[in-house]
């Protein structure tokens, strides 16, 4: 429960945001605390005082992880770049894409399957022209990193270049997420950015209207500066991500121009770096005095701000001691799918899945279906439903791993929701219900049944004097 200038408020907290209902966070001044604002814990025999903090932006840290191409095997993932002359297909593979692609071990080659396509109401996968597929030229490899998306491995993965053809043993890199609280020890004080790096003078001009861009230094798009003009550096405290004195930070409405494609998302930056941009990140044959990105870095930051609670930073403090009370991210979680027919490609594969605590478990793959028919579709097709390939059995453990602050946690999976999708036969399959035999159901003879009556059949008991607050709600103990 929060209190704000005497009047309570009832909410939740977690790692999404902070949220009391009838009380605009946006409308309150960034503050570490927010002044005349204190959260008090309502779990019964908890009755612990927080201070809320809050700042328009949230600085999120990338941390990578390390597999093989072998874990990768047959695991579909996205992967953009200009494939033109680059496969043995060059007919159904061309030009520039968001391709769907999957490594082989058997074969030891990369394969691409699909494309998928991105827009305002989320990504689709499709096929390729006649469900045809195409091998990428090891050519291609020996020179280009692979960097793309998988939903089965957490998100973004980052395969190097070996200068030749991929084995199963090749490292496949991948990144984890932490959110960084303003004015916390351990910080970065200091960041420095390449490409979508917002200015002072940038969100100005864009915030009134002047620019289309919050982006400056020509930074919109760009993979690699000459080191005196188009890169940004930045300062991180308190009060967040901070350039020229100014906080790089747009968190109300009115601060968007009218049907900007900002106004909903909000602003992100591209990679931020807490070390200097330098020339030895970038490959030979660039220009002298060029700088780039690392390729392959351990650790890198992203700077958001934006209108929605995602895109912002609250917290909450112990009023006791200041202490950060910690909102765990979601976290990866290793599966093996069982092997059997049910489980499609994806059989004995291991996998990631994403916990966000009791409820929410993602990361099952999926395809589309046609909502008439239920046969597969494919997802560019208007009105096509995505389905998961296959449903965890109710039984079925798993681990979380351990932090650096929390011991590894087993789960037992069950569903909370299941349903059933029926085939259609189509009008020239024969009528298996015709042979079929039914029994006859006999009706009850005395009407309707009241379970709250002692002397009806079916009577439930009587009902229990609850004298305590519940030990459990929505699986959480209490």
């Amino acid at each position: 429960m929060a209190a704000y200038n005497g009047v309570s408020y009832y909410g939740y907290a977690n790692y999404w945001g902070i949220n009391f209902q009838g009380l605009d966070l946006n409308s309150v001044a960034d503050a570490s605390p927010i002044p005349n604002l204190s959260v008090t814990d309502q779990r019964s025999g908890n009755t612990t005082a927080y201070n809320l903090s809050k700042v328009g932006g949230k600085l999120t840290k990338w941390t990578q992880t390390a597999t093989t191409l072998g874990a990768l095997d047959g695991i579909p993932f996205t992967f953009g770049a200009d494939l033109t002359n680059q496969t043995n297909n060059t007919t159904a593979v061309s030009g520039w894409n968001n391709w769907i692609v999957q490594w082989s071990t058997a074969t030891l080659s990369f394969t691409v399957t699909g494309i998928q396509t991105c827009g305002s109401n989320g990504c689709v996968p499709s096929a390729l022209a006649g469900n045809a597929t195409a091998t990428i030229n090891s050519s291609f490899l020996g020179t280009n990193p692979i960097m793309g998306w998988s939903d089965s491995f957490g998100g973004s993965l980052n395969i190097p270049s070996t200068g030749g053809a991929h084995a199963a043993n090749d490292s496949v890199y991948y990144y984890t997420q932490s959110t960084v609280v303003p004015g916390s020890s351990g910080e970065p004080t200091a960041l420095y950015c390449l490409s979508q790096c917002p200015t002072a003078t940038a969100l100005s001009a864009f915030s009134g209207g002047s620019s289309t861009s919050p982006y400056g230094a020509g930074t919109a798009m760009q993979w690699f500066s000459a080191p005196s003009a188009n890169t940004v550096a930045y300062a991180f405290g308190a009060t967040g991500l901070v350039e020229s004195s100014t906080a790089m930070v747009l968190e109300q409405a009115s601060q968007y121009p009218s049907g900007s494609m900002y106004a909903q998302s909000g602003i992100m930056t591209g990679r931020l770096f807490d070390t200097a941009l330098s020339a030895s990140n970038c490959p030979s044959g660039m220009p002298s005095g060029t700088v780039c990105e690392p390729a392959n870095p351990a650790a890198y930051y992203t700077w958001q701000t934006g209108t929605n609670q995602w895109s912002q930073s609250l917290w909450l403090t112990k009023a006791s001691d200041n202490s950060v009370v910690p909102l765990d991210a979601p976290q990866n979680v290793p599966y093996t799918v069982p092997t059997g027919a049910a489980y499609g490609t994806f059989a004995g594969k291991s996998i990631l899945l994403q916990f966000n605590g009791f409820g929410n478990l993602f990361g099952v793959p999926g395809y589309c279906v046609d909502p008439v028919t239920n046969a597969m579709a494919d997802c560019s097709v208007n009105g096509a439903r995505y389905v998961p390939m296959f449903s965890i059995a109710d039984g079925a453990t798993m681990t979380l791993p351990a932090t650096s602050s929390t011991a590894a946690v087993p789960l037992i999976v069950k569903a909370l929701d299941a349903e059933v999708r029926l085939k259609d036969l189509g009008a020239s399959a024969s009528t298996p219900c015709a042979s079929m035999t039914l029994s006859t159901m006999t009706l009850p003879s005395v009407g309707t049944h009241d379970p709250s009556s002692s002397t009806d059949s079916e009577y439930l008991g009587t009902m229990p004097t609850v004298t305590s607050a519940p030990k459990v709600i929505d699986g959480v103990v209490q």
